[in-house]
């Protein structure tokens, strides 16, 4: 039985998660922290699959699981946990996402430094990645770089609940790229952010294009939404894109050591991740043509 008074809660957004699910739940339950210091939310977001009953019957005493009627967002769900927990110390992550057995464990430690952490995002590798996999890890979740933009993704996220109630919750007006606004409302209260290396989650690579230029459009969407509240200039949006694209080859094929040695695959890769940075200058666009008057307000 869980204690009355967790150190910590995790809160996990999900929507049709039936067939990430299971993995995750797995991986929570390994957690090397003792189960009376944690509690973990699952906010269900309006499912149309039989997720959420399967996730009903394999919950701990120490879990929860919310639903929203209607689909809201993930944001908006994230924000339904931070509404029912009371933990001092809360950590974010996705649903398909593996944290590490001592994930919750070595983030405790690191928030006792540090107001927000950005846990280290591993890729699962396969041994012989597609022109895909090599552009999604090379593009995507680089938590080193996000620290350095203020800010860190929601797939692995350490924070503790005193920086909300200075900064305010989640914009739930954003259908995107509520991470990074959240981390600039941190960096003008003046709240620090670190990094962790050993604070480390597992992630897939995505492997349909499909996945990863819907992935692009949202990211881009979420920024073009940001741009036109003024929460960032386009300047900074060209400057972003063009560092993503230096980032891809170093990160993707030079730092995790995997090599594109044929002409015809280093063509590919090129091309994917053109195509990636192409429906990125998309959503953008659509982001900011089509905010609505209330997405330009900030949520309270």
């Amino acid at each position: 039985m869980a204690g009355a008074n967790p150190k910590i809660s995790v809160i996990v957004p999900f929507r049709d998660g039936e067939d990430e699910l299971p993995a995750l739940v797995e991986a929570l339950k390994r957690q090397t922290l003792s189960p009376d210091d944690f509690e973990v939310v699952f906010i269900d977001d309006a499912s149309r699959d039989d997720g959420p009953r399967w996730l009903r019957g394999q919950a701990l005493p120490a879990w929860r699981v919310l639903t929203h009627e209607v689909s809201r967002g993930s944001y908006a769900a994230r924000n339904t946990g931070l509404k029912h927990t009371t933990a001092p110390n809360l950590a974010f992550t996705d649903v398909d996402c593996r944290p590490r057995p001592d994930w919750l464990e070595r983030g405790l430690v690191a928030l006792s430094a540090s107001p927000r952490v950005a846990g280290r995002i591993q890729f699962e590798s396969p041994t012989s990645p597609s022109v895909v996999e090599l552009v999604d890890m090379g593009r995507f979740f680089r938590q080193r770089q996000y620290v350095k933009e203020g800010f860190a993704a929601t797939a692995n996220l350490f924070i503790r609940r005193a920086v909300f109630e200075v900064v305010g919750a989640f914009d739930d007006t954003l259908r995107w790229g509520g991470d990074y606004e959240l981390g600039r409302r941190c960096l003008a209260a003046g709240i620090p952010i670190e990094y962790s290396e050993h604070v480390v989650i597992d992630h897939r690579p995505r492997s349909s294009l499909t996945e990863l230029l819907k992935k692009g459009d949202h990211v881009g969407y979420g920024a073009g939404q940001i741009a036109r509240r003024g929460g960032s200039s386009l300047g900074v949006l060209l400057k972003r894109g063009m560092e993503r694209l230096t980032l891809t080859r170093k990160l993707g094929l030079k730092e995790r050591e995997i090599q594109v040695r044929e002409t015809r695959r280093s063509v590919l890769v090129t091309a994917v991740m053109l195509l990636v940075m192409m429906a990125t200058a998309v959503g953008c666009l659509r982001g900011f043509v089509f905010t609505n008057k209330r997405e330009l307000v900030l949520s309270p």
